[in-house]
């Protein structure tokens, strides 16, 4: 009888974990992708897309934009809340209000795990892509296409197909202009402000040791020349990974793409860089989809950045703990992947849970970037 009870117990506590699991899980799917406050034309946040597809779709829809200023802009969120696809389309649309000569030449291309796909267009652009154009699109390109699960296919002859109906449009072109000097990341604001304490208190010291007028101001300018060169020299992360556009032919140092054995773990830093090479190193599951699509990333940006050494941990739980993966580096390694970048004198540059002055992936951006300098200098 006790052993009857207790079976009956268990059984209660197992559903009313699944009820729990399910009751999150519907929640989540309830919740909406938070809309990004800016936007590109290619926005991918369900990596459907690789990052060569990408920038091969963006430069396309960047010379459309050029042309007549027909701007098509291409998003993919893993959920849009329990309104559906078309609000989440329309809230998009009304924040982003996309085209950019006052027109209304926008067209929104949203693709949300789990549903169809939705295309709006502003009244610019209406008469090239009607609602008639739009449904044989969706029909005869997407829908074929996507019930094979060839998603990234799908969605690039959809775009083709798109750009091919708008390139003629009689409208007005952009000023927007989409150079290789634009990937430049800005300065932090906190650089001037790190300047500023500096030349405060390195005037402070002078008054404080020096009593006489004309040292007074020899120091002062020593002072303010220094936080001038501190300023100037200064860079962020992002900038100690880029290449300068002038030397960019002549990285070839590097382009090597080794495995480290896992039996040989823990290790230290030093026996992972490569000694005068920008080394990225990545501890790598076999089981992880955000493993596999960054393997395809890294494959597109040797291409352009040979220079780069790599190197690839496999690394699972079961055999070998995270943690305990290298030594002498504080952050704890949770799950895979995990990225470390290690500059070219063998000093940690960036680590996985750490970004670059925009907020943004640094190891993203940084491959990002690269492929669009490489793309402007062919």
């Amino acid at each position: 009888m006790m052993l009857r009870r207790f079976w009956i117990f268990v059984a209660l506590i197992c559903c009313a974990a699944a009820y729990a699991h399910a009751a999150e899980n519907a929640q989540q799917a309830e919740e909406a992708f938070p809309i990004p406050d800016r936007y590109q034309l290619v926005n991918d946040y369900l990596d459907v897309l690789d990052m060569s597809k990408r920038l091969e779709i963006s430069k396309r829809l960047q010379a459309l934009e050029k042309r007549n200023g027909t701007q098509i802009v291409f998003l993919s969120v893993p959920s849009v809340g329990a309104d559906g696809p078309y609000p989440y389309a329309v809230k998009v649309a009304e924040k982003w209000d996309i085209g950019n000569n006052g027109q209304g030449n926008g067209v929104l291309f949203l693709a949300a795990q789990g549903y169809g796909p939705v295309i709006l267009t502003g009244p610019g652009i209406a008469g090239a892509l009607p609602d008639a154009k739009l449904a044989q699109i969706v029909r005869e390109l997407i829908e074929p296409r996507w019930k094979k699960e060839e998603f990234a296919e799908g969605i690039e002859d959809a775009i083709d197909a798109m750009i091919l109906a708008a390139q003629e449009e009689d409208t007005k072109a952009t000023s927007h202009e989409y150079q290789a000097a634009q990937v430049a990341p800005n300065q932090p604001k906190y650089l001037l402000i790190g300047a500023l304490v500096l030349l405060g208190a390195g005037y402070a010291v002078v008054l404080f040791w020096f009593r006489s007028r004309k040292k007074k101001h020899i120091g002062v300018f020593i002072i303010l020349a220094c936080a001038i060169y501190f300023a100037s020299t200064w860079k962020t992360d992002l900038e100690k990974l880029m290449v300068p556009v002038t030397t960019y032919v002549e990285s070839q140092a590097g382009n090597r793409f080794v495995a480290v054995d896992p039996a040989k773990l823990p290790i230290t830093p030093k026996d992972l860089t490569e000694p005068g090479v920008t080394t990225v190193v990545y501890f790598h599951d076999d089981t992880c989809e955000a493993c596999m699509q960054l393997d395809r990333n890294l494959a597109d940006f040797q291409r352009v950045r040979p220079d780069v050494a790599v190197r690839k941990i496999p690394i699972s739980k079961g055999t070998n703990a995270y943690s305990e993966a290298i030594r002498d580096y504080q952050t704890r390694i949770y799950k895979a992947p995990f990225i470390l970048i290690f500059g070219a004198n063998g000093k940690l540059i960036a680590a996985d849970d750490r970004t670059d002055s925009t907020g943004e992936d640094l190891l993203e951006r940084w491959m990002a970037l690269e492929l669009v300098q490489a793309a402007y200098r062919k």
